[in-house]
C-alpha cells in the first residue's frame, strides 16, 4: 500500500504532466531550470517524446550549464530521447564524457543511469555495451554513494557474466540502496553462482527493506 506521502507525490507528478502536456517545445525548455524537480523531469520527459535534432543539441548544450540540476536533467533527456539510431553512438560517447568529467557526483550519476537507459534500447550493440561496462567498472569504486547506486541501476538492463564480480562488490556495499539495486541487477539478469547463495542468505536479514526483498526474490528463483 502506498503511503500518504507517495500518494501526494503521485498527485503532484500527475498535475505536472497535465500542465506540461499543454506546452510547446519552446515553453518546456525554461522548466528544465525550475527548482521543482517534478516539473523539471516532467518537462524533460515531454521533450524526450517529442524528439528532434534541436532538442538533442539543446540537451547536449545544457550538459555544460552552470547549474548542476540542469546538467543532471539534461543527461536524463539524452538517455531516453526519441532519435535516429545513427545518433546513438555519439550520444553514448557524450554521456560517457559527462560521467567521467563532470565536477558534481549527482550529474555523473545521472549520466551513468542515462547510459544504461540508452543501452537498454540497443542491447545488441556490442560497442555500446563495451562503453557502458567500462564506465561502470571505472565508477564502481567511487567514494560517492550516488555514483555507485547509479552503476547498479545502469546494469539492470544487461549484465553479462564478466560484470558479475563488480555486482558482487556492490552487493556488499555499506549503503543499503546500492545493495538493493545490485540485487535487482543480478535478479534481472538471472545470475546464479555458489557465492551468491551465501551473499543473498545474509541479505535475507538486511536492514534495508529493498535489499531483503531482492534476496527473497532471488531465492524464489534459485534453490539452495
Amino acid at each position: 500500500m502506498r503511503t500518504e506521502y507517495q500518494r501526494r507525490q503521485d498527485a503532484k507528478e500527475y498535475k505536472s504532466w497535465l500542465y506540461c502536456q499543454q506546452l510547446s517545445e519552446d515553453a518546456l525548455y525554461p522548466l528544465l531550470e525550475n527548482k521543482d524537480s517534478s516539473l523539471r523531469y516532467t518537462a524533460a520527459r515531454c521533450l524526450q517524446q517529442i524528439g528532434s535534432d534541436r532538442i538533442l543539441a539543446t540537451a547536449k548544450l545544457l550538459c555544460h550549464d552552470k547549474n548542476y540540476r540542469t546538467r543532471e536533467v539534461a543527461c536524463f533527456i539524452l538517455g531516453q530521447i526519441k532519435t535516429a539510431k545513427s545518433n546513438v553512438p555519439d550520444i553514448m560517447a557524450f554521456l560517457d564524457s559527462c560521467a567521467a568529467n563532470d565536477i558534481t557526483a549527482i550529474v555523473r550519476a545521472s549520466a551513468i543511469i542515462a547510459m544504461g537507459h540508452l543501452f537498454s534500447n540497443h542491447y545488441a550493440d556490442k560497442a555500446l555495451w563495451a562503453t557502458l561496462k567500462n564506465r561502470c567498472t571505472q565508477a564502481a569504486d567511487s567514494p560517492f554513494v550516488t555514483v555507485r547506486h547509479a552503476v547498479a541501476c545502469a546494469l539492470i538492463y544487461h549484465a553479462d557474466n564478466s560484470i558479475l564480480p563488480l555486482l558482487i562488490r556492490l552487493l556488499r556495499d555499506k549503503h543499503g540502496e546500492v545493495r538493493s539495486w545490485a540485487g535487482c541487477a543480478i535478479n534481472g539478469n538471472g545470475h546464479d553462482l555458489p557465492e551468491l547463495h551465501e551473499i543473498f542468505r545474509e541479505m535475507l536479514t538486511d536492514e534495508h527493506g529493498g535489499a531483503r526483498f531482492e534476496a527473497e526474490m532471488w531465492f524464489e528463483e534459485h534453490s539452495e
